[in-house]
Protein backbone atom coordinates (compact mmCIF):
# COMPACT_ATOMS: atom_id res chain seq x y z
CA UNK A 1 0.00 0.00 0.00
CA UNK A 2 1.97 3.16 -0.98
CA UNK A 3 0.97 6.31 1.65
CA UNK A 4 1.47 9.45 1.08
CA UNK A 5 3.43 11.69 2.75
CA UNK A 6 2.17 14.54 5.70
CA UNK A 7 4.27 17.40 6.19
CA UNK A 8 1.75 18.96 8.91
CA UNK A 9 2.83 18.97 12.44
CA UNK A 10 0.38 19.34 15.05
CA UNK A 11 1.62 19.52 18.72
CA UNK A 12 -0.55 17.64 21.45
CA UNK A 13 -0.02 17.90 25.35
CA UNK A 14 1.54 14.84 27.19
CA UNK A 15 -0.46 12.81 29.47
CA UNK A 16 -1.19 13.90 33.30
CA UNK A 17 0.12 12.15 36.18
CA UNK A 18 -3.69 12.17 37.66
CA UNK A 19 -6.35 10.19 38.51
CA UNK A 20 -6.54 6.92 40.88
CA UNK A 21 -5.66 4.74 38.22
CA UNK A 22 -1.99 6.00 36.90
CA UNK A 23 1.48 5.62 37.68
CA UNK A 24 4.22 7.50 37.54
CA UNK A 25 7.88 6.44 37.94
CA UNK A 26 10.94 9.07 37.55
CA UNK A 27 14.50 7.46 36.98
CA UNK A 28 17.08 10.18 37.41
CA UNK A 29 16.66 13.96 36.75
CA UNK A 30 14.77 14.26 33.63
CA UNK A 31 14.43 10.48 32.49
CA UNK A 32 10.49 9.08 33.10
CA UNK A 33 8.48 6.38 32.78
CA UNK A 34 4.42 7.31 32.74
CA UNK A 35 2.31 4.55 33.12
CA UNK A 36 -1.25 4.32 33.08
CA UNK A 37 -3.39 1.21 33.83
CA UNK A 38 -6.86 0.43 32.34
CA UNK A 39 -10.00 -1.00 34.49
CA UNK A 40 -10.25 -4.32 35.05
CA UNK A 41 -8.11 -6.37 36.48
CA UNK A 42 -4.89 -4.06 37.08
CA UNK A 43 -1.84 -4.35 34.45
CA UNK A 44 0.60 -5.45 36.96
CA UNK A 45 -1.43 -8.27 38.79
CA UNK A 46 -1.62 -10.33 35.44
CA UNK A 47 1.16 -12.93 36.46
CA UNK A 48 0.51 -14.70 32.57
CA UNK A 49 -0.29 -13.64 29.95
CA UNK A 50 0.49 -11.93 26.29
CA UNK A 51 1.90 -8.37 25.69
CA UNK A 52 1.48 -6.76 22.35
CA UNK A 53 3.50 -3.56 22.19
CA UNK A 54 2.61 -1.30 19.92
CA UNK A 55 5.14 1.61 19.26
CA UNK A 56 4.70 4.75 18.21
CA UNK A 57 6.93 7.83 16.69
CA UNK A 58 5.54 10.68 17.83
CA UNK A 59 3.41 12.05 21.16
CA UNK A 60 0.28 10.31 21.57
CA UNK A 61 -2.86 12.33 22.14
CA UNK A 62 -3.79 12.74 25.36
CA UNK A 63 -7.57 11.57 24.67
CA UNK A 64 -9.25 9.53 23.23
CA UNK A 65 -11.42 11.32 21.18
CA UNK A 66 -12.66 9.30 18.07
CA UNK A 67 -9.18 7.16 18.04
CA UNK A 68 -8.80 3.46 17.82
CA UNK A 69 -6.28 0.54 17.42
CA UNK A 70 -6.96 -2.89 15.81
CA UNK A 71 -4.42 -5.79 16.18
CA UNK A 72 -5.17 -8.60 14.45
CA UNK A 73 -3.36 -11.66 15.86
CA UNK A 74 -2.80 -14.27 12.94
CA UNK A 75 -2.64 -17.53 14.77
CA UNK A 76 -2.84 -19.88 12.39
CA UNK A 77 -0.17 -18.14 9.96
CA UNK A 78 -2.14 -18.07 7.00
CA UNK A 79 -2.55 -13.92 6.38
CA UNK A 80 -6.18 -13.56 6.82
CA UNK A 81 -8.92 -13.00 9.91
CA UNK A 82 -10.26 -16.55 10.09
CA UNK A 83 -10.90 -19.97 12.54
CA UNK A 84 -9.21 -19.69 15.74
CA UNK A 85 -7.75 -15.97 14.76
CA UNK A 86 -7.51 -13.22 17.76
CA UNK A 87 -8.08 -9.41 17.01
CA UNK A 88 -7.83 -6.68 20.00
CA UNK A 89 -9.64 -3.33 19.84
CA UNK A 90 -9.01 -0.52 21.67
CA UNK A 91 -9.94 2.95 22.19
CA UNK A 92 -13.21 4.20 20.45
CA UNK A 93 -14.95 1.34 18.88
CA UNK A 94 -18.68 2.10 18.81
CA UNK A 95 -18.49 3.63 15.00
CA UNK A 96 -21.08 5.81 15.82
CA UNK A 97 -20.03 9.56 14.86
CA UNK A 98 -21.70 11.65 17.34
CA UNK A 99 -19.64 9.63 20.11
CA UNK A 100 -16.54 11.36 21.35
CA UNK A 101 -14.64 9.91 24.21
CA UNK A 102 -13.14 12.32 26.17
CA UNK A 103 -10.81 10.25 28.57
CA UNK A 104 -7.75 8.38 28.27
CA UNK A 105 -6.85 5.88 25.99
CA UNK A 106 -7.24 3.39 29.21
CA UNK A 107 -10.64 4.04 29.87
CA UNK A 108 -11.97 2.86 26.48
CA UNK A 109 -13.30 -0.19 24.94
CA UNK A 110 -10.92 -2.77 25.79
CA UNK A 111 -12.19 -5.73 23.39
CA UNK A 112 -10.96 -9.50 22.47
CA UNK A 113 -12.26 -11.02 19.39
CA UNK A 114 -12.52 -14.62 18.94
CA UNK A 115 -13.51 -16.20 15.56
CA UNK A 116 -14.86 -18.97 16.22
CA UNK A 117 -15.31 -21.10 13.18
CA UNK A 118 -16.58 -17.57 11.01
CA UNK A 119 -18.74 -16.59 14.15
CA UNK A 120 -16.32 -13.63 16.04
CA UNK A 121 -17.40 -13.32 19.92
CA UNK A 122 -16.39 -10.46 21.42
CA UNK A 123 -14.98 -10.54 24.93
CA UNK A 124 -14.82 -7.15 26.96
CA UNK A 125 -14.88 -4.94 29.39
CA UNK A 126 -18.02 -3.72 31.03
CA UNK A 127 -16.78 -0.42 29.67
CA UNK A 128 -16.91 1.96 27.10
CA UNK A 129 -19.49 2.66 24.92
CA UNK A 130 -21.01 -0.57 24.53
CA UNK A 131 -23.47 -1.62 21.37
CA UNK A 132 -24.52 -4.31 19.33
CA UNK A 133 -24.98 -7.97 20.77
CA UNK A 134 -22.34 -11.25 20.72
CA UNK A 135 -20.81 -9.70 23.93
CA UNK A 136 -19.37 -11.33 26.39
CA UNK A 137 -18.06 -9.64 29.38
CA UNK A 138 -14.84 -10.21 31.93
CA UNK A 139 -13.25 -7.81 34.87
CA UNK A 140 -9.76 -9.67 34.48
CA UNK A 141 -9.31 -9.81 30.48
CA UNK A 142 -6.56 -7.84 30.35
CA UNK A 143 -5.56 -4.05 30.60
CA UNK A 144 -4.22 -1.78 29.03
CA UNK A 145 -0.89 0.20 29.52
CA UNK A 146 0.55 4.00 28.05
CA UNK A 147 4.54 3.90 28.67
CA UNK A 148 6.82 6.89 27.58
CA UNK A 149 10.16 7.46 28.08
CA UNK A 150 12.01 11.09 27.99
CA UNK A 151 15.62 12.15 28.18
CA UNK A 152 16.00 15.91 28.26
CA UNK A 153 13.07 16.42 27.47
CA UNK A 154 13.54 14.22 24.36
CA UNK A 155 10.69 11.45 23.54
CA UNK A 156 12.66 8.24 23.98
CA UNK A 157 9.89 5.72 23.44
CA UNK A 158 6.26 6.09 23.34
CA UNK A 159 3.72 3.19 23.02
CA UNK A 160 0.68 1.05 24.24
CA UNK A 161 0.66 -2.01 25.90
CA UNK A 162 -1.99 -3.98 25.47
CA UNK A 163 -1.94 -6.96 28.38
CA UNK A 164 -4.18 -10.22 27.58
CA UNK A 165 -4.68 -12.75 30.85
CA UNK A 166 -4.07 -16.14 29.59
CA UNK A 167 -5.96 -17.00 32.81
CA UNK A 168 -9.44 -14.56 32.04
CA UNK A 169 -12.68 -15.58 33.19
CA UNK A 170 -16.36 -15.26 32.39
CA UNK A 171 -19.43 -16.28 33.30
CA UNK A 172 -19.72 -20.85 33.90
CA UNK A 173 -22.04 -20.84 30.49
CA UNK A 174 -18.98 -19.45 28.78
CA UNK A 175 -16.63 -22.46 29.42
CA UNK A 176 -16.14 -24.27 26.23
CA UNK A 177 -15.99 -21.42 24.39
CA UNK A 178 -13.23 -19.22 26.73
CA UNK A 179 -11.20 -22.81 26.55
CA UNK A 180 -10.93 -22.59 22.97
CA UNK A 181 -10.11 -19.15 22.92
CA UNK A 182 -7.20 -20.02 25.55
CA UNK A 183 -5.68 -22.20 23.67
CA UNK A 184 -5.51 -20.14 20.30
CA UNK A 185 -3.82 -17.67 23.32
CA UNK A 186 -1.67 -20.53 24.44
CA UNK A 187 -0.55 -20.86 20.14
CA UNK A 188 0.89 -17.58 20.26
CA UNK A 189 4.37 -16.36 19.84
CA UNK A 190 7.21 -13.99 19.67
CA UNK A 191 6.51 -14.62 15.93
CA UNK A 192 2.85 -14.76 15.39
CA UNK A 193 2.04 -13.06 12.22
CA UNK A 194 0.14 -9.11 12.94
CA UNK A 195 -1.57 -6.74 11.78
CA UNK A 196 -2.31 -3.14 13.01
CA UNK A 197 -4.30 -0.50 12.03
CA UNK A 198 -4.50 2.79 14.10
CA UNK A 199 -7.06 5.57 13.08
CA UNK A 200 -7.61 9.05 14.29
CA UNK A 201 -11.24 8.26 13.64
CA UNK A 202 -11.59 11.23 11.17
CA UNK A 203 -9.43 11.25 8.32
CA UNK A 204 -5.52 9.80 9.42
CA UNK A 205 -4.76 6.57 10.21
CA UNK A 206 -1.79 4.03 9.82
CA UNK A 207 -1.29 0.57 8.84
CA UNK A 208 1.82 -1.77 9.94
CA UNK A 209 3.43 -3.79 7.79
CA UNK A 210 0.24 -2.84 5.23
CA UNK A 211 -3.11 -2.79 4.40
CA UNK A 212 -4.02 -6.65 4.37
CA UNK A 213 -0.60 -7.44 5.25
CA UNK A 214 1.03 -9.57 8.42
CA UNK A 215 4.51 -9.52 10.11
CA UNK A 216 6.73 -12.05 10.57
CA UNK A 217 7.97 -11.36 13.97
CA UNK A 218 9.25 -8.12 15.76
CA UNK A 219 8.34 -5.78 12.61
CA UNK A 220 8.86 -2.09 12.34
CA UNK A 221 7.51 0.72 10.25
CA UNK A 222 8.85 3.38 8.24
CA UNK A 223 8.24 6.93 9.78
CA UNK A 224 5.94 9.86 8.05
CA UNK A 225 4.40 7.18 5.84
CA UNK A 226 0.81 7.53 7.43
CA UNK A 227 -2.12 8.84 6.16
CA UNK A 228 -3.80 12.43 7.06
CA UNK A 229 -2.99 15.13 9.44
CA UNK A 230 -2.84 13.76 12.80
CA UNK A 231 1.02 13.10 13.42
CA UNK A 232 0.45 10.65 15.88
CA UNK A 233 -1.00 7.97 14.14
CA UNK A 234 2.19 7.04 12.79
CA UNK A 235 2.86 3.63 13.72
CA UNK A 236 6.76 2.77 14.72
CA UNK A 237 6.97 -1.07 15.38
CA UNK A 238 4.79 -3.91 17.22
CA UNK A 239 6.17 -6.64 19.28
CA UNK A 240 4.83 -9.51 21.05
CA UNK A 241 5.77 -11.12 24.43
CA UNK A 242 4.86 -13.98 26.60
CA UNK A 243 5.11 -14.06 30.11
Amino acid sequence: MEKKLTLSVILFALFGCNGGDSTAITNGTDDNVVEYQSNGLEFTSISSGIDVNIDFYNQLTSVINKSKVDIILDVNNNSIFDDGDVRLKIGNQSLMANVVYGSEWISGDFILEFNDGGNVVSFRHASGFIIGGNNVFSNDLGSVSYYRKTNNSNLVENKLIVRINNSFTTGSSYVSLVNKVKVSLGNISKNTGANVYVSDGIDSFDYLPGMNLFTQGDTSDNNDDFIGSDKFVDLKSIKITKF
